[in-house]
């Protein structure tokens, strides 16, 4: 069973409440916790008195507990709620904790203060039951792609195994960093095997005696355990094809960043949905998702746009954030809500210079251009939540135009919304 099947922003008491009608067992990524950890000699921790501080004791037992799960599958922390039963235990009764947003607070920046290296993804949530500000405190971490994490405070590692959070030996600590090293190096591997088949295929499109130019966007978690069963015909997942609009500046200018579809027609692969289509403009657009959410885009522009070497930049912004937000799509699917994803973008060219205007200026204007060779850009963490979709966005949008010679800031980028 996964953690909490719910983003946290979105948990509310009676999701909690649910827990314990629905008697959820504990697991590799879920722990509950009836109190703050008592200090020795049984006395309650010195929230319960003043709600102002967490004691070492419990600060030191649950920061040991989040770096159990992202040392290994990720996972939520619940506290607030009693156990019942044998092992597996169960949520068995509800003990709202008092000041539960205050404590949630206070357990994050404990959390950033006490965890060597810091976690990249962590979430705590205080969820309120009453008027009184009595509650819940859920903390929630991915499996760490930093890994092994330790605890500055006893110098140890750790790492969750079925229901207990253990002390990792040096053995388990040097197989984790080889695990992680050969992740890394698998996740390489794909972008290079994308990048490989983008470039043969593009190759057998020429164009008036030259190559055509073509722009790629490769999606692919840093979780090798994320899968789906299909993906085929589920719209949950389908990869989106909309256009966007870009609010830019201090004035909150509004840009269309259009999506040039050719078709509809998605079929099926081996744990796959792809889409392959042209337009009568030889625009050609090629899409596919595969049950491991490995998702890869290309653009080749129309006749048109080859014949003029002419880039809309409103093109290539539009396909980076459908791929950005549909790998936030397959997350909220998988359940996997603190999953992270590497986004890979290429521009390819191997003909005449390709001219980039601005947005929605002449496609004469030309506000810089792309040589002949072929553009990698740096690899982009896509984190959780609406935060880390509009990051990775902001970061391209600052190389993107750094390439043709522009210095531009992502802070101009205020927000997107989507256009069916």
């Amino acid at each position: 069973m996964p953690q909490i099947p719910r983003p946290l922003a979105d948990l509310s008491a009676n999701d909690i409440a649910q827990l314990v009608n629905d008697e959820w067992p504990e697991d590799d990524q879920l722990e509950f916790k009836r109190d703050l950890p008592a200090k020795e000699g049984g006395r309650a921790d010195t929230w319960y008195v003043a709600q102002k501080e967490v004691g070492d004791r419990a600060r030191n037992e649950l920061i040991e507990e989040v770096i159990g799960f992202a040392n290994a599958y990720g996972g939520d922390v619940v506290l607030g709620v009693g156990e019942v039963g044998e092992l597996p235990a169960r949520a068995g009764t509800l003990n709202p904790l008092p000041g539960c947003v205050d404590l949630a607070h206070r357990l994050e920046l404990a959390a950033r203060d006490c965890i060597d290296p810091p976690l990249v993804h962590f979430e705590t949530r205080g969820v309120p039951s009453d008027e009184d500000g009595n509650g819940f405190v859920v903390l929630r971490t991915s499996t760490s792609r930093l890994a092994p994490h330790r605890s500055r405070q006893t110098l140890q590692c750790y790492q969750r195994r079925g229901t207990r959070t253990e002390k990792m030996t040096m053995r388990q600590i040097q197989d984790l960093t080889l695990q992680l090293a050969r992740g890394v190096e698998k996740i390489e591997k794909t972008f290079e095997s994308e990048a490989d088949l983008f470039a043969r295929e593009i190759a057998r499109l020429p164009f008036m005696g030259q190559p055509r130019f073509a722009f790629r966007a490769t999606i692919v978690p840093t979780n090798s355990d994320l899968r789906v069963e299909k993906v085929h015909g589920i719209a949950e997942v389908t990869p989106l094809r909309c256009s966007w609009v870009l609010e830019h500046g201090a004035q909150g200018t509004r840009f269309r960043l259009h999506y040039p579809t050719t078709g509809s027609n998605w079929q099926l692969g081996i744990r796959s949905t792809a889409l392959s289509a042209s337009s009568a403009e030889r625009r050609q657009e090629h899409i596919r998702l595969g049950c491991d959410g490995v998702l890869t885009y290309w653009i080749v522009p129309s006749d048109q746009a080859q014949t003029e070497r002419i880039l809309a930049p409103e093109w290539l912004m539009a396909m980076v954030l459908n791929a950005v937000h549909s790998a936030s799509n397959f997350r909220l699917h998988s359940r996997a809500f603190g999953a992270e994803f590497g986004l890979e973008i290429e521009v390819l060219n191997n003909g005449d210079p390709i001219a980039v205007p601005r947005f929605n200026g002449s496609p004469h204007d030309a506000a810089g251009y792309i040589v002949p060779t072929r553009v990698v850009f740096p690899t982009y963490v896509i984190g959780a939540g609406d935060e880390g979709l509009l990051g990775a966005f902001r970061a391209f949008y600052v190389d993107f135009w750094a390439c043709i010679g522009l210095d531009v800031s992502g802070d101009e980028v205020r927000g997107v919304t989507s256009v069916r």
